[in-house]
């Protein structure tokens, strides 16, 4: 059994530049895709168009949530070639730390500057997070992430 962190290198859309997650499997079960997004309820509706809120989110702090992001499952599936992927074995007891740990649901806070808001993450540090507590420190935080994610 392995957890992979998988990190797309390439502009998704005109909303998103990037995003990382973090899929596994447990043994007779399928594929898991976790991934921490800004909680849209939480940002000013004058804010929700895709330019606005990227200025917005590189400004302030949101409710992060927690998705299942079955669109990016599907591009791991399908053997993306512009995803960025490494894999770490995994045993059953991380296995079940990591889905309690990932459990979807608005959880945290999100902001494309997580070094501005302390207890803030993005998508890049939630994984870093999230994998260094199931795994141990195997990835350096460094500075708490990309500008963008």
């Amino acid at each position: 059994m392995t957890a992979s962190a998988h990190l797309s290198l390439s502009k998704i859309s005109d909303a998103e530049y990037g995003h990382m997650v973090i899929a596994w499997a447990e043994p007779g079960s399928t594929m898991r895709c976790r991934g921490f997004v800004p909680f849209l309820d939480s940002i000013p509706e004058e804010h929700r168009s895709p330019e606005r809120c990227r200025e917005f989110l590189s400004k302030h702090d949101v409710d992060g949530e927690v998705v299942n992001d079955l669109g990016f499952l599907d591009r791991i599936e399908s053997g993306d070639d512009t995803l960025l992927t490494r894999n770490w074995p995994l045993n059953e007891d991380q296995a079940e730390v990591l889905s309690a740990d990932t459990r979807p649901g608005v959880q945290g806070r999100y902001s494309f500057n997580p070094d501005d808001f302390p207890g803030a993450d993005n998508c890049v540090t939630w994984c870093v997070r999230m994998l260094n507590n199931v795994l141990g420190m195997l990835l350096s935080s460094g500075q708490r992430g990309p500008r963008h994610c």
